[in-house]
């Protein structure tokens, strides 16, 4: 659950937020969505250079935000090579970001 310090980011500012990231950092939106019947958002953006692994193997990376609408957690962004999607792919995202900022998303420990 979200603090008692915390303050409620509405959309709008969530997008004013991304969108100063995409003309900082050169990404583009990718997808969007809700889950939990509108409870949660999320939205991730690709951003314009891969990383390579081993010799050859390029892995897009992306920076994906989350933040609900029912006080169940922070806003939230990480960087991550996962594409969100869907619930299983957020969950992904979360495990597999190497860089995050912002309080837990339920069902996660700190």
């Amino acid at each position: 659950m979200a603090g008692p310090d915390c303050t409620a980011v509405q959309d709008e500012e969530h997008a004013e937020f991304l969108n100063h990231l995409v003309d900082e950092s050169g990404a583009h939106f990718e997808t969007a969505g809700s889950l939990r019947g509108g409870r949660q958002v999320f939205l991730t953006m690709k951003l314009s250079r891969s990383m390579t692994t081993g010799r050859s193997d390029a892995v897009d990376l992306y920076i994906a935000a989350f933040n609900s609408h029912d006080g169940s957690s922070a806003f939230r962004t990480v960087v991550t090579p996962v594409r969100v999607m869907y619930a299983n792919t957020l969950r992904a995202a979360l495990r597999d970001g190497r860089s995050s900022c912002g309080g837990p998303l339920p069902g996660e420990t700190s």
